[in-house]
């Protein structure tokens, strides 16, 4: 998603400021040129700031939502790796990839 974003000259992105999901997006958009912010996304949408056309074919859609899988598929492992840990929580675990993402080093054993 984010070569996808920078390919095609998005310069500023707008996530919904709700829930968790949205951590691994934002420390994967955050180090780049991308001006990147967490926003009430019901404002954004009442003040008219997003652009229809963006995403108006399903041809699009459908490229992104591949890309975002594919890039999102190493997770699926490290998840299922920390959820072997006992003790750990769904919650937790989720919380720790978003931080540390799938540098795994961080644990030698």
């Amino acid at each position: 998603m984010k070569d996808w974003l920078l390919e095609n000259g998005v310069t500023h992105v707008a996530m919904e400021s709700t829930g968790i999901y949205g951590k691994p997006v934002y420390h994967v958009l955050e180090p780049t040129s991308l001006k990147v912010w967490i926003v009430n996304a019901r404002h954004i949408y009442l003040l008219g700031l997003i652009r229809q056309d963006i995403a108006s074919t399903e041809a699009v859609i459908k490229n992104l939502n591949a890309r975002i899988k594919e890039g999102l598929s190493g997770y699926d492992n490290v998840l299922e790796n920390l959820k072997a840990i006992p003790g750990l929580s769904t919650k937790t675990v989720e919380d720790l990839v978003a931080e540390i993402s799938l540098d795994m080093s961080v644990f030698p054993t």
